[in-house]
């Protein structure tokens, strides 16, 4: 870690300390809700290319605020608003911003410019009875452990849907009828006009989510039927369902997680207009001695066929902290262990080994669509990842949290990209209330 970057993390840590506050506040006779959350994140990299010769060693600060505004102005009625601000430090825009230099280049930090403030989410929910809502506008979707559709909280920005959501619950069920517009050709500029030659169509992604709790060794049993539709291109870029269930549950000291997906339909992911067979599968199995400071002990196995589409998941949290591949054409069998040793320190260890499923293509970086190395009939083995962190919570809306990284390359990696360890570290602290 480069000495310069330690000082004013150190001023971070010591200095980001709130005093205690309830969990959010409520106003107006609890009409009105208020709440926040602010995180700064240092990050180091170092030869995630696997090759030290391209000096590609990098770190930077983030930050990142939320406030949480929520409006109860009917029994039946709600309004939440969240406003986000995300910048790297030193951040150089190229139009300035809140500046006195209109459309001029400047620094964010020193000068005259302010990075820009924008919207996570936006939406209204309408609860005419007690098993039924409709929300509508720019929210969040998490759907299971995140593997298929998720919010991706370990990113600055994190991802949101503009979308329709209704949802049918019951005592120990809930079922979400989803529609989500990713792209629509006749909004924004676009918006009543139509200059030849006109846009080709828009992307679509919706279906049905189902969520059944049964028992303790049985939490949840889902099922569920997510359609993508993308006409933006010619020839059309998805035209797939993607399908599956996932199982969830613990009896006594044992835990379990199960989640097998398959997709049929058309996509250009293998060229044009091609036929969309593939699947991924993923199982965890673990164990938590609670009298030894809360250890669990778990193994893990994970495959995907090699054109594989991941759709919108939270990635970071299931294939290495490094994020070096995508959940396509991989294997992967992990060992995880966590513990507790106090009220306030966690501690976690993962080790990853990776393996391409087939000779016939190559790994794929994080967006499961770039090529990592050539597709040469090598080694299935791609290498190892070992994952460690520390936690740290004097308060109970106050977390530091600190990791260090390192990938292995072996086999295919080391023979057809680079045999340098790659790194990845990170300081953060994170309030939320």
């Amino acid at each position: 870690m480069k000495t310069k970057f330690l000082l004013p993390l150190l001023a971070i840590i010591s200095f980001a300390a709130p005093q205690p506050v309830e969990a959010g506040f409520e106003l107006a006779d609890g009409k009105v809700k208020l709440g926040a959350q602010a995180r700064v994140r240092y990050e180091f990299f170092n030869n995630t290319d696997f090759t030290s010769t391209t000096n590609d060693t990098r770190d930077f600060f983030l930050t990142r605020v939320r406030t949480d505004l929520t409006l109860l102005p009917h029994e039946q009625v709600l309004i939440f608003f969240q406003p986000q601000f995300t910048s790297g430090w030193g951040e150089v825009f190229g139009t300035s911003i809140n500046s006195t230099n209109s459309a001029t280049a400047g620094s964010t930090s020193g000068g005259l410019n302010d990075p820009a403030v924008g919207v996570h989410q936006a939406y209204m929910t309408y609860s005419p009875t007690d098993s039924y809502s409709l929300t509508v506008g720019r929210q969040e979707i998490n759907y299971g452990d995140q593997l298929i559709v998720g919010a991706v909280g370990w990113n600055n920005t994190g991802r949101a849907f503009d979308a329709v959501k209704m949802r049918f619950s019951g005592e120990n069920y809930w079922v979400d009828a989803l529609y989500s517009v990713l792209n629509d050709a006749e909004s924004g500029a676009g918006r009543g006009a139509c200059a030849a030659p006109c846009a080709f169509g828009d992307h679509h992604f919706g279906g049905l989510y189902a969520s059944i709790e049964a028992y303790d060794w049985l939490k949840a049993v889902d099922l569920y039927a997510l359609y993508r539709f993308d006409s933006t291109v010619r020839p059309r870029a998805h035209n797939y369902v993607t399908f599956g269930t996932r199982l969830k549950g613990k009896s006594n000291a044992f835990d379990y997680r199960f989640e097998a997906t398959g997709q049929v339909g058309k996509s250009t992911i293998t060229g044009a207009n091609a036929d969309q067979r593939d699947f991924q599968a993923d199982l965890e199995i673990g164990h938590t001695w609670e009298n030894a400071s809360n250890f669990r002990f778990a193994l893990e196995g994970l495959v995907a066929s090699k054109n594989y589409i991941q759709m919108f998941p939270t990635a970071h949290k299931w294939l290495g902290y490094i994020d070096l591949f995508g959940r396509r054409n991989i294997m992967s069998g992990i060992v995880h262990m966590s513990m507790k040793p106090g009220d306030k320190w966690t501690l976690g260890l993962d080790a990853h080994t990776i393996f391409r499923l087939s000779n016939a293509t190559t790994l794929f970086a994080l967006n499961g669509t770039t090529a990592v190395g050539a597709g040469a009939a090598t080694s299935k083995l791609a290498g190892e990842e070992v994952d460690f962190s520390v936690g740290y919570s004097p308060l109970e809306i106050l977390n530091f949290k600190a990791g260090i990284n390192g990938f292995f390359p072996m086999g295919f990696v080391k023979d057809n990209v680079g045999s340098d360890m790659a790194i990845f570290g990170y300081l953060q602290t994170n309030v939320k209330f």
